[in-house]
């Protein structure tokens, strides 16, 4: 589940050529729930470089990942979001846990408790006669729910096969592998995969 212009479920991230970007941190994931994983630095270090540092900053990467359309992030701004921002983060770091570990009864009750939350409302299109969910945005709440809107819309077609954590040492980023080998092993060439390159290459030339 996700949504357009329209606030239907299908989002603008889907239709992007090149990685749109948040505060440093590009949206490589091939997902928006996986983006949404990806919108800290690195778990692994003192400071993991957290980007949702605030209600409007969460507002403005939704944005920028195409779950929300810019009217809806103008609607939200302003407004006073810190327990949806508590909420927001505490998803994603479930989430996160839940794809480390997918068979962990704990993390899946615990993620499905919180999913359980969203609930799209259901129009009938008058010319087409199709059914749209859709999932209005108008308090602050409302974007955790179309953030665990997107979370059910990954999993509802999820590929475990071909979603894997970035293989460098310094980045625990989550993706789904869409190359036809299914061989991919970093979240981004230009960034990790280039460090690693880089690396090896220093590495013959010492041996």
């Amino acid at each position: 589940m996700g949504c357009n212009e329209s606030t239907q479920f299908n989002t603008l991230h889907d239709m992007a050529d090149t990685p749109a970007e948040f505060d440093g941190l590009a949206l490589v994931g091939g997902a928006p729930a996986l983006d949404f994983v990806n919108s800290v630095k690195f778990r692994g270090q003192r400071d993991p470089g957290e980007r949702l540092v605030s209600f409007d900053a969460l507002v403005n990467w939704t944005e920028i990942a195409g779950v929300i359309t810019g009217e809806e992030a103008q609607r939200l701004k302003g407004q006073g979001g810190e327990n949806a921002l508590r909420l927001a983060v505490g998803l994603r770091e479930s989430f996160r846990a839940f794809l480390s570990n997918p068979h962990d009864p704990t993390s899946c009750a615990h993620l499905e408790r919180q999913l359980s939350r969203a609930k799209p409302r259901l129009r009938i299109e008058p010319v087409s006669g199709r059914a749209v969910e859709e999932m209005p945005i108008v308090r602050a709440e409302d974007l955790v729910r179309r953030l665990e809107a997107e979370i059910i819309r990954f999993l509802t077609s999820w590929d475990q096969r071909r979603t894997r954590a970035c293989a460098a040492d310094d980045c625990d980023w989550m993706f789904v592998d869409r190359t036809k080998p299914g061989r991919r092993k970093w979240c981004d060439s230009r960034t990790c995969g280039n460090r690693d390159r880089v690396r090896r290459h220093r590495q013959g030339d010492a041996a």
